[in-house]
């Protein structure tokens, strides 16, 4: 059961964006390894995603906006885990000097 709501198609662009986004970093070569992980990340998110999707009684009892919360949940919290490890990459390479 694929719900077809503006709010779940701004949630089906935002995967396909990402899937977008991913596929582009692929072909960099300065983002390929990192792209690995994405990609496995996103693979498993979306495919938790579709089980849920899957799954009639998600849906049942006003239950659609949690499945919409899930949605967006996950994909936010992987930029924000991703946005969290540049920040501290970034501030480990400025404060070592060389010797």
């Amino acid at each position: 059961m694929m719900p077809i709501d503006n709010e779940f198609l701004m949630l089906y662009a935002l995967y396909l964006s990402i899937l977008t986004v991913l596929i582009f970093a692929f072909r960099s070569a300065k983002y390929n390894r990192q792209a690995y992980w994405h990609l496995f990340f996103y693979a498993v998110y979306t495919g938790l995603m579709i089980s849920i999707f899957w799954d009639e009684k998600s849906f049942q009892n006003g239950n659609s906006l949690l499945v919409l919360f899930y949605g967006f949940v996950f994909p936010m919290l992987h930029f924000m885990i991703f946005a969290f490890i540049r920040i501290v990459k970034s501030f480990g390479k400025k404060h070592i000097r060389p010797k």
